[in-house]
C-alpha cells in the first residue's frame, strides 16, 4: 500500500516484474525499507528474494537471491550468487550503501 499523508490518500501499489515476471504474479513482501529517493527495498521470503520496487510505475528487480526463488545459503556477489533462506526483514545503512538482511532459516544477517 502507498500511504500520500499530504493528500491524505492510500492506495495499492501494483507491481509489473522485469525479472522473470511469467514466475511472479503478485509480492507479499516480509520486511520493507525505502530509500531517500523513495524507492522500496523488499524481502520476499516465499521467493528467499530481495527486489527493489519503484513505486512511481510499480517496476519491481530482484537485487539478490535465486533466480528462480530456490532457499540457500551463500554469499557473494549479490545477484548472481547471494543465496537466502526466508529473508524476513531488510535495513538500509545512514549512508544507503549497505542493506542488512536477516534470513530467518539460515539464522543470519547478511550484509550486502
Amino acid at each position: 500500500m502507498r500511504c500520500d499523508v499530504r493528500a491524505g490518500h492510500v492506495t495499492t501499489l501494483n507491481t509489473k516484474p522485469v525479472d522473470r515476471p511469467w514466475q511472479i504474479r503478485r509480492v507479499e513482501w516480509d520486511g520493507i525499507v525505502a530509500t531517500a529517493t523513495g524507492m522500496l527495498i523488499v524481502t520476499v521470503s516465499e521467493r528467499h528474494s530481495v527486489y527493489s520496487i519503484d513505486p512511481i510505475n510499480g517496476e519491481l528487480i530482484r537485487l539478490c537471491g535465486d533466480v528462480n526463488g530456490a532457499a540457500g545459503t551463500a554469499v557473494g556477489n549479490a545477484l548472481d550468487e547471494a543465496r537466502f533462506n526466508l529473508p524476513i526483514a531488510v535495513l538500509l545503512s545512514k549512508d544507503e550503501r549497505r542493506l542488512f538482511i536477516i534470513d530467518s532459516n539460515s539464522v543470519a544477517v547478511l550484509t550486502l
